[in-house]
C-alpha cells in the first residue's frame, strides 16, 4: 500500500511538472500572437 501511494504521488508531481513545462511553453506563444494581432488592428486604425 504504502509503495503504491508513493507512486500515485510520484505520478502527480510528475504530470504537474509536464503540465508546468507546457504551459509556460505555449503561454508566451499564445502571447506573441496577440501582441501581433493587437498591432496589426492598430496599424489598421492608423493607416
Amino acid at each position: 500500500m504504502e509503495h503504491a501511494q508513493k507512486k500515485r504521488v510520484f505520478t502527480f508531481v510528475y504530470a504537474g511538472l509536464a503540465l508546468f513545462t507546457a504551459i509556460s511553453t505555449i503561454v508566451p506563444i499564445i502571447w506573441e500572437k496577440k501582441a501581433r494581432r493587437e498591432e496589426k488592428s492598430v496599424q489598421k486604425r492608423l493607416y
